[in-house]
């Protein structure tokens, strides 16, 4: 994707946002290739599927933490509208890199910075 492909992600719809969202909790620790995979073939289950639905679905795709990204996933999903609130309202990449950081388990300051990064906070 190209920059400037990243910087409009951001003015989409918060489902576009959150999947985006949810590739990031998945990298972490784990192989970016297989992820990218993974999230192609999930795609909207991301954000409709239940834990007990999302966790089989992950662990047929050979993904290793299964059960409890699939848990920090829909914990994340209960969020959407607050994360929504906060990247209409803020545009300072740091203040939204730290509110990430503290309300969205799994998510360090590395995965929250690709996180921002891929939804268009471009330095």
């Amino acid at each position: 994707m190209l920059l400037t492909e990243f910087s409009e992600i951001r003015n989409r719809s918060i489902n576009l946002i959150f999947k985006e969202l949810g590739f990031c909790i998945m990298t972490a620790n784990c192989n970016f290739e297989n992820c990218i995979e993974i999230q192609k073939k999930i795609d909207e289950g991301f954000l409709s599927l239940s834990e007990t639905e999302l966790s089989p679905m992950l662990k047929h795709y050979k993904y290793r933490f299964y059960n409890i990204r699939s848990k920090f996933i829909l914990e994340a999903r209960n969020q959407t509208r607050q994360l929504e609130k906060n990247i209409k309202s803020n545009t300072n990449k740091t203040n939204l890199r730290e509110q990430l950081v503290e309300n969205i388990k799994n998510i360090g300051c590395k995965e929250a910075s690709h996180f921002l990064r891929n939804i268009g906070y471009i330095d």
